[in-house]
This record gives C-alpha cells, sequence and structure tokens, in this order.
C-alpha cells in the first residue's frame, strides 16, 4: 500500500481543486505553466500563487524541480512523493526577503558509472523557458554564502537535466563554472574555469549569460560591493536550447529550465539565502549608422586606367563589414568604387579640357542603415610643351648661312633669339658645368 504524504495530499488537493494534471516527474503544476515568459525577478518578499512551495505553503517563484535518477545519499531525507522525488518543501523558507535552501548530501554530477553516489540532488529548482532566439542572462545573490569544504556548493544552472547542464557555483571560497554533457564532465577547460577569490562568508552575486547563436555561456561575479568580473567563458551544446520535451499530450516541447540549488556533498549540512533570482533577455544595443564624411581626392588628368584615386573612409561603431556604393554623379561610368573596400579607381581616361571636377554620391551601408557623402575628385592638368624646327648653321661670323639657316658663331647663349608665332626663343651656345 503506497503512503499518502503531505506532499501527496497537497498534489491531490492542487488536482481536483484547480481541475491540474502535476506534471510529473517535474512540477506539481500542470506542465502548461511550467514555461514562463521572461524576464523573471523573484525578490522573495512574499508568496508567489500557484508555483513551487516552501515549507510554509508560501509559493518560491519556480515552477519545477528537477527530478533524480539514483537513490539518495545516506542521511538525506527520505523522498516524500515518488512522482516528484527531487522535491522537499521542507528544506525550502521564505524568510524576510530570502529564500533560503538547506542543503542535502546528494549531488547531480556524473552520470554513474563514471561515479558513484551521484545524481540524487535534492531541490534543483528551475523556471521552464523555450523558444529562445538570443541570449539570456541568469543571476542570482547569495547572502553570506559559507558553504564549506568538500564540494560543498550553492549557486544558479542552466539546461534540461541531471546530466546537461551548465552551472556557475561557489564552493568554499572558490567560484567554479562547470558544464556537463550526457553525464560527463572534465575538469579545466573546456568543462570547468575555477578560481579561489576568497568567496567564502561574502555576499555573492553570480550571473550567466548563455547564448543559442554563439553556442557559449560566459560567467561573471561579484563579491561583497565589488565590481563585476569576467570569470570565463566555455562552449556548450545545442542540446541545452532543444531541452526537453515535458508533456506528451499538449505543446511544452523543447523546454530548458534555469535556476538555483545547493548541496552539501561530502561535507556538512548548510543553509543557503538566496536574496533574489533574475532571468532576462540579453539587453541588445540599437544597431548604429555607419558614418561616412565628404571627402576630397585630385588626380592627374593623365592617371592610367584601372589606377586607384582613394579609399573612402568610413566608420561603423557596430559592424566592421560596410557596402560601399555609387549612387549618383558617375555618368559616364568614368570611376568604379570596391564594393568591399571603398576604393575607387578609374574606368576611362581622363581629360582636363573636358571635366575638371567629378562629385559622385557614395553611399554606405552595414546591411541595415545607410549613410551617404558628396566623393569630390578633382582632376589637375598636364602642361603640354609646344615643339617647332629651327635651323642653325654653326660657321665663323662672315659666311653667309645656306638659306633658310641662322648663322651662330659661337654667341653666348641669351644674345641670339627667334621668334615662331607669337613666342620667342633664345639660342646660343653655353658652358657645360
Amino acid at each position: 500500500m503506497r503512503k499518502i504524504t503531505l506532499l501527496s495530499f497537497f498534489l491531490l488537493f492542487a488536482s481536483l481543486a484547480f481541475s491540474q494534471t502535476p506534471c510529473s516527474p517535474l512540477s506539481p503544476l500542470d506542465c502548461s505553466e511550467v514555461v514562463v515568459s521572461l524576464p523573471v525577478d523573484f525578490g522573495f518578499d512574499a508568496g508567489i500563487p500557484n508555483t513551487i512551495q516552501d515549507k510554509n505553503s508560501l509559493g518560491t517563484g519556480f515552477t519545477a524541480v528537477l527530478e533524480h535518477s539514483e537513490s539518495r545519499r545516506p542521511g538525506d531525507l527520505p523522498i516524500s512523493d515518488e512522482t516528484l522525488n527531487g522535491y522537499e518543501p521542507s528544506l525550502l523558507t521564505l524568510n524576510a526577503g530570502s529564500l533560503e535552501i538547506v542543503s542535502q548530501g546528494g549531488i547531480a554530477y556524473l552520470d554513474p558509472p563514471i561515479s558513484s553516489n551521484n545524481n540524487n540532488q535534492v531541490n534543483t529548482l528551475g523556471v521552464g523557458i523555450n523558444a529562445l532566439e538570443g541570449a539570456i542572462v541568469i543571476q542570482t545573490k547569495l547572502l553570506n554564502i559559507v558553504t564549506g569544504g568538500s564540494a560543498a556548493q550553492a549557486g544558479i544552472w542552466f539546461g534540461f537535466d541531471e546530466d546537461n547542464f551548465v552551472k556557475l557555483d561557489v564552493n568554499d571560497s572558490n567560484i567554479e563554472l562547470r558544464v556537463e554533457i550526457d553525464g560527463a564532465s572534465v575538469n579545466g577547460v573546456p568543462g570547468q574555469i575555477q578560481q579561489n577569490l576568497g568567496a567564502s562568508g561574502q555576499d555573492l552575486r553570480l550571473e550567466m549569460v548563455v547564448d543559442p547563436n554563439t553556442l557559449t555561456v560566459e560567467a561573471f561575479y561579484s563579491i561583497g560591493l565589488g565590481a563585476r568580473t569576467l570569470l570565463g567563458n566555455l562552449p556548450i551544446p545545442s542540446s541545452y536550447f532543444e531541452g526537453r520535451d515535458i508533456s506528451a499530450s499538449t505543446e511544452e516541447d523543447n523546454v530548458s529550465f534555469a535556476g538555483i540549488y545547493a548541496t552539501h556533498r561530502n561535507g556538512a549540512q548548510f543553509t543557503a539565502r538566496f536574496d533574489e533570482f533574475k532571468v532576462e533577455n540579453l539587453a541588445v544595443a540599437p544597431n548604429q549608422a555607419p558614418v561616412v564624411e565628404n571627402q576630397t581626392f585630385t588626380v592627374s588628368e593623365d592617371i592610367a586606367v584601372g589606377s586607384s584615386v582613394g579609399v573612402v573612409a568610413a566608420t561603423d561603431t557596430d559592424s566592421s563589414d560596410l557596402i560601399y556604393t555609387i549612387t549618383a554623379g558617375n555618368i559616364g561610368s568614368e570611376f568604379s568604387i570596391d564594393a568591399a573596400t571603398g576604393e575607387i579607381t578609374t574606368n576611362l581616361n581622363l581629360d582636363f579640357n573636358s571635366t575638371q571636377q567629378y562629385t559622385l554620391a557614395v553611399e554606405v551601408s552595414d546591411g541595415e542603415l545607410v549613410d551617404s557623402a558628396d566623393i569630390v575628385i578633382d582632376v589637375t592638368e598636364i602642361l603640354e610643351t609646344s615643339s617647332f624646327e629651327a635651323h642653325i648653321n654653326f660657321q665663323d661670323r662672315v659666311t653667309v648661312p645656306p638659306s633658310g639657316y641662322l648663322a651662330d658663331y659661337g654667341k653666348a647663349f641669351g644674345t641670339n633669339s627667334l621668334t615662331l608665332g607669337s613666342t620667342t626663343y633664345n639660342y646660343g651656345w653655353k658652358r657645360l658645368s
């Protein structure tokens, strides 16, 4: 005969009173109420109706408690209800603006036979999340946290079961980020980052940023009134975001969870006081348009076809991948612009006598927003020298030069002159220097 416990009575009452079917093995709530909308912000100042309850039947705000697959650890409480074997409300207390979790020795860590006496963590609290399109931020604050040693710990987690999760925890004086995939986890990167930061006995803020697009987790912490500090980042699998189906009869598919936990594993029992818990979408700064200013380039009219005129300078605070386009002023297709680099080159020969200046309208786009500028190209003239033909006969002073020749009998340069058209030219002898 099955033993009827207080928890069993609560589940039966909830089912009858609210026409709910408990979402076993995760929640006494209906499966449709496990997944929440973001943002989530629990201050633990008062009970939240229709959520996981503490020992005084006050709602904690959480909607799920992970089940465990192995037997309870010796010394831990016996299972109150087999349909929710990870939930022990007697260890949860809303107290003066915090949620207190009294630890048990069970821990979610490595799938047997890799380890022994594990995968039996109690009160792994969470809220259901699905359909994530961008990164989310998971945060908590622990008050005067003293876990002790022997792998005793408390913190936040994200994943979908005891074998697939990432956690950010404080254990003794250490802060640890650890990834477990299919019941396996390695010490050191890519499975773990841990630093001794003197966290024991301090107020401690923990923060994880999990991103379904980059498949990474970033971990941050602040101790006391200290600054927000990056602990590090690790890769995480897409399965964390694919989650699990929690109901065969409804549409609660691909559900992941974010939450809090505490365990003393091989150490002494302690109480973790969580001051707050938050989950929110990562704020993304609005896209800023690229910036391009009016610019001027100068080229000679004898520039070779295909030569560079210059590179249009543009900036974008969000991206280095800009697209450059000539939108006006290139009537004769004299110029081209490299769409990726902004370099302008010549397509045709230029002629100063025809056009001394071009003004091109150039548009710069980041793929969403645009800016434009006038790019002026000044063409400089190449001065052309006139050629002429002069017939000079080098002779003595008295000889008559041949017809059509001028006599040169050694006068210095500048003393003889010749006028052709409207231009006068000097000629004569010069000493070599």
